[in-house]
């Protein structure tokens, strides 16, 4: 039902599950996308949308909103709901949807207590609101759901994506039209850092790298070239990261973060949210009391790739 999105076995089974609910008269629940930035979220919200759009013979539209562009409760009601779904069959999705405040959280709240026959209603000043949500379907997505208003994430049914595997990635790259060498396309995937918007970023690059050499097959004298041009280096590690690591492998004893901002002219924040999270999942570094430490696999990380390029050039890069 959903050939277009990679992966996410459970979550498409949700999504299948809904839509046959929907077809046989029932509706699908205002529902909530939840995973990290890059992850797939609003592919997968558009990709549903398109289905029910096309299930309804084109007429049942879709939107996407950027809830940080909601101002006030007015725009909500005129422009949003008033202007495109009262009396429509339509699909909204509100994208970023942690931006959304106070009081049009409130608004939402009301809108949600939805009644047995699956409508609800609501009134601002001379404005009602009516929606039926067999015809209207209400999407949402946030890559930080902690940052959203707590009862309007309860009053959401909620679904979390899927971390993507290595041959996922490997599949994402295949969409695209030009030919890969069988032999790097898990170096390649490899480099996605497990995020499919890297991965999309990775293929465009191949993609304007092969339009400027004139070739359709893309080998590994290609991929050795395109990572020495952006700086790719394995697992997708960025130089900064790098920095780090090295960093932390020249103070085994431990490095504070103080110390760290210091040395990279990075701010303390920027480090603890951006720098070191991916440093973290690998396992590359640990925080303990003595301050950051560089663990065995960081260490063996490392010692890899110093077998194919000198320290100081790594520091450089």
């Amino acid at each position: 039902m959903f050939p277009q999105i990679i992966g996410q076995k459970s979550v498409k089974t949700q999504l299948e599950f809904f839509v046959n609910v929907w077809r046989a008269g029932g509706v699908i629940p205002p529902t909530l996308f939840s995973a990290p930035k890059g992850s797939g979220k609003s592919h997968s919200l558009i990709e549903l949308s398109r289905l029910l759009k096309k299930e309804s013979g084109g007429e049942k539209q879709f939107y996407v909103v950027n809830c940080a562009s909601i101002k006030t409760v007015d725009m909500l009601i005129e422009q949003l709901f008033l202007k495109l779904c009262v009396d429509k069959k339509v699909t909204i999705i509100f994208d970023e949807s942690h931006a959304l405040k106070e009081p049009i959280n409130a608004v939402l709240l009301s809108l949600f207590n939805i009644n047995n026959s699956n409508r609800s209603s609501y009134q601002h000043n001379d404005m009602i609101v009516d929606l039926n949500f067999k015809d209207q379907t209400m999407l949402f997505a946030s890559s930080k759901i902690n940052q959203m208003d707590e009862a309007l994430v309860d009053r959401l049914f909620k679904i979390e994506l899927e971390f993507y595997s290595q041959e996922e990635m490997a599949e994402m790259i295949l969409i695209n039209e030009y030919n890969i060498h069988h032999d790097i396309l898990m170096d390649i995937a490899s480099t996605g850092r497990g995020n499919a918007r890297n991965i999309i970023a990775r293929t465009r690059s191949i993609s304007q790298y092969l339009i400027g050499e004139k070739k359709t097959l893309f080998e590994k004298s290609d991929w050795e070239k395109l990572k020495k041009i952006f700086g790719i280096y394995p697992l997708g590690i960025s130089p900064i990261e790098l920095k780090v690591l090295e960093i932390l492998d020249s103070h085994p004893e431990g490095v504070t973060l103080s110390k760290i901002a210091a040395i990279t002219g990075l701010t303390r924040s920027t480090i603890q949210q951006d720098t070191e999270h991916y440093l973290m999942k690998l396992d590359f570094i640990r925080v303990t009391i003595a301050g950051r430490k560089i663990t065995a696999l960081g260490q063996k990380y490392l010692q890899d790739l110093r077998g194919t390029r000198h320290p100081a050039e790594i520091l450089s890069a």
